[in-house]
This record gives C-alpha cells, sequence and structure tokens, in this order.
C-alpha cells in the first residue's frame, strides 16, 4: 500500500519493478563501497591508541584498539569493508574498530566521504532511488517522457533544506563563539587542523540524520549544546520514507511547514509542486508530530529522574538539557549516538529509551 501511494500506481509489476531496480541497485552499491573501502582500510592508518582523561580521579587512560586496525591486514580490512558498508547504507551506526565508532579515522577523509554517500543513499528512500535510475535511463536512451514523481520531489527537496538548515546553523554556533572548550576553538591537538574539525561538523550533520557514526572520540559533548540541541531535532526529524533511517520524516516536516505557510497566507488548500496535498495526509502530518513531540517531553522527564537531585546517580553538575534531549531524540530516530549519560541513567530511564 505505501509503495502504490508512492509510485501512484496499483499494478503488481510496477511495484515488483520498483523493489527489484532498488534492491539490486543497492547491492551493486554495497559491492562498489565494499571495495572501495577494503583499499582504504588497508592503505589508511588510522588512529587507534586512544587517550581519555577521568573525570573522577584526572589521569589518563590509555586504551589500545591496534588489534582491530585493519592496516595492512587484507583479511580484517576485507571484513571491515564488508560490515561497515552494510552498516551505513542501512543507517544502522554499528562498527568494529573500536569503543569510539570512526574517531580512529578523524583525519581520513576519503572513509568520511565514502560514508556519507551511503548514509544519503540510504536516507532517501527506494522509491527515489527508482526515479533517480530511471530518469538515467531515459537520458541515455534519450528520451523525454520522464517526469519525477512528486513523493521524489519533496522527498528531495525536503532532505536538502534539513541538511543546509542544519550545516548553516551549526557553522554560526561553533564557529562564531568564544568557549575554549568546544570543537572549534579547543587546543587539543587531536582535533587536528581546522579543515578537520569543519569536516568533522560536515560529516556530523550527515550522521545525525539517523546514521549514528561518529568521528569523536567517546563523547559528542566537544560540541556546544546549542549544537546538540540542533542534532537532537535533526535526529527528530531523521529522512525519507521508505528509507533505512528513522524519524519523524521529511516529507512529514515539509507538508506541516507548507500547510502552516499556506494557512498565515490565508490559503485553505496545501500544494507543492503545483500538485494538491490531500487533508488526510496534512492531518496525518499533524497528528504525527504531535504524537512524537509528547512522546519525547515525556521521556525527556522521566529520564531527569536519574539525576542526583532527585531518584538518580547522575551529575546534575555535568548534564544538562541539551544530553539528556540529545539521547532521548537519539533513541526516538533509532541513531544511536549519545553523549555518554546511558550507563548513570536508572533503570525507569534505560526502559523509557528502550
Amino acid at each position: 500500500n505505501i509503495l502504490e501511494k508512492e509510485r501512484s500506481s496499483s499494478k503488481t509489476s510496477d511495484l515488483k519493478k520498483t523493489i527489484k531496480i532498488s534492491v539490486t541497485f543497492l547491492f551493486i552499491t554495497i559491492l562498489v563501497a565494499t571495495f572501495i573501502l577494503w583499499l582504504i582500510f588497508y592503505f589508511e592508518k588510522g588512529n587507534f591508541i586512544l587517550q581519555e582523561v577521568s573525570d573522577k580521579e584526572g589521569v589518563i587512560k590509555v586504551r589500545d584498539f591496534s588489534q582491530y586496525d585493519p592496516h595492512g591486514n587484507v583479511l580484517l580490512s576485507f571484513k571491515a569493508a564488508v560490515f561497515h558498508s552494510i552498516s551505513a547504507i542501512n543507517n544502522a551506526g554499528f562498527d568494529i574498530l573500536s569503543d569510539a565508532s570512526l574517531s580512529p579515522y578523524y583525519s581520513v577523509y576519503s572513509i568520511q566521504i565514502v560514508f556519507i554517500i551511503l548514509l544519503v543513499i540510504g536516507g532517501i528512500g527506494f522509491p527515489v532511488i527508482y526515479d533517480v535510475l530511471q530518469y538515467i535511463s531515459h537520458k541515455i536512451r534519450k528520451r523525454t517522457d520522464f517526469h519525477f514523481s512528486l513523493f521524489t520531489k519533496i522527498s528531495c527537496a525536503s532532505y536538502l533544506l534539513v541538511f543546509l538548515t542544519g550545516l548553516i546553523l551549526t557553522f554560526i554556533f561553533e564557529l562564531t563563539n568564544s568557549n575554549p572548550m568546544n570543537l572549534w576553538n579547543n587546543n587539543n591537538p587531536e582535533l587536528g587542523s581546522k579543515g578537520d574539525r569543519i569536516m568533522c561538523m560536515v560529516f556530523h550533520v550527515f550522521s545525525t540524520r539517523n546514521a549514528g557514526f561518529t568521528t569523536l572520540d567517546t563523547n559528542i559533548t566537544t560540541f556546544l549544546d546549542s549544537t546538540l540541541i540542533i542534532f537532537a531535532i535533526m535526529m527528530f526529524i531523521g529522512s525519507a520514507p521508505s528509507s533505512t533511517a528513522g524519524g519523524i520524516r521529511t516529507t512529514t516536516l515539509a507538508i506541516i511547514i507548507v500547510a502552516i505557510w499556506n494557512r498565515i497566507r490565508g490559503i485553505n488548500e496545501v500544494r507543492m509542486f503545483r500538485r494538491k496535498i490531500s487533508q488526510d495526509n496534512v492531518f496525518s502530518s499533524f497528528i504525527v508530530l504531535a504524537i512524537s513531540i509528547f512522546i519525547i517531553l515525556l521521556s525527556s522527564l522521566i529520564c531527569f529522574t536519574s539525576l542526583d537531585t532527585m531518584w538518580g546517580s547522575a551529575s546534575s553538575k555535568e548534564l544538562t538539557f541539551a544530553d539528556i534531549f540529545y539521547d532521548v531524540c537519539s533513541a526516538f530516530g533509532t541513531t544511536g549516538l549519545s553523549t555518554g549519560l546511558t550507563s548513570s541513567l536508572n533503570t525507569g530511564s534505560k526502559l523509557t529509551l528502550i
């Protein structure tokens, strides 16, 4: 039924064709990505000796993950390539490199770019993939009778809009503040050059769309609280319908924004790309948003009970609203990113995140 609505077709043959072509393309993409990552993992040397400063004792603990380093090892690099190609295109966020996701490759742009491409392909939705492939096919055969579906237009436009908005706000907050401990101003040599830090921001804007990968060691709180809230909102929104991502979906957000804007202008109906959106779809979008906001707020309140000022042991001096809101939105959007507070939550809060 979902595919019938998205493709505006009830023919079983058309639906089977959409599924067959999309799945075939994804399988080929995984094979190509596996080969590329295999070469990168084999030739690139990652930083697999990571350091962490203990908050309680103030001592430096060295964690050695060199046994997982695929550099120069054909079998390990192939294993890492296969696993991460599938994990990335499915926006799963699982890795087998260390306990700090992709942080050993913080300065390796090639790996991050491959991951970003896979995240986008997995997050734009199968109907979009089908439409793009059909468009390329028509171009090759020099046919002019092809038109992108409304779903593809809304999905791509909203995906791009959310990404650009998140990226611009991240740059504004991170590049213009004077906090000496944040990513941009921090003097820690492990954070690399300014180019490395810019790439880190770009990667996380993509990753918080439901990917779950991070290039920062252990915790993501090197970012400002304002940036974490932006990331949390992006995880709440998620990616396109019929994709491997979660959230309320970009198309839902697009319909809501257009509906509100038209209402302000005194227009009762919602039109996008010269096509009318049914009132049922508009109403459903607002219902999804309302229920989702209620779930997020209720879950955040429950997680606040983990603070030492209430019934938990989590430090109220170290944890902020942004930390809790971030982890709750991460759980809601099935992203898997965390500020590191999960282990200090009480049982009720952990069950809530589950």
